[in-house]
């Protein structure tokens, strides 16, 4: 991949808002009942000529980081496989011992793309997506292939 990575900056904002609206329904996410506003977030730019290709963001607490938002706007090119490691050298910078991320039940094909780079399932939290609808009621009922949204799938990976 030729993208060239970097640390999001205050000009990305605009963009990082516009994008989070439209792939995720607002700038919110909610993991483990925890509102995020992920546009506030530190992360990283993939981008190329100045135009770009995906971003992913995450917060730091205590020895973990968990990403929050991982988009992709050029699937299959390694732009998520480069944000993974940007954020994995983020975690071995700071000494941070477990890497980990929420996705949802119908999310296939994230828990694929995320065990392919290391990612292990920790935990199943059933039924998560009700308390989560509470926070953010922009969560559809279905998501991919028509699936009912309902379940937490929580990934992890040690450094």
């Amino acid at each position: 991949m030729d993208n060239t990575l970097r640390q999001i900056e205050d000009k990305d904002l605009e963009f990082i808002q516009k994008s989070l609206k439209e792939n995720w329904g607002s700038v919110n996410v909610v993991t483990r009942n925890k509102l995020y506003d992920a546009s506030k977030l530190p992360g990283f730019i993939a981008e190329k000529e100045e135009q770009i290709h995906g971003f992913l963001t995450y917060r730091t607490e205590s020895e973990e980081i968990e990403i929050i938002t991982l988009n992709s706007f050029k699937e299959r090119i390694g732009v998520g496989t480069s944000l993974i490691d940007a954020v994995t050298k983020e975690a071995v910078s700071r000494k941070v011992k477990r890497i980990w991320l929420i996705t949802t039940n119908d999310n296939y094909p994230a828990v694929k793309f995320y065990q392919r780079r290391g990612f292990g399932v920790y935990k199943i939290h059933r039924n998560a997506i009700e308390q989560s609808r509470k926070l953010k009621s922009e969560i559809p009922k279905f998501g991919i292939s028509g699936l009912q949204i309902k379940d937490e799938i929580e990934l992890e990976m040690f450094i």
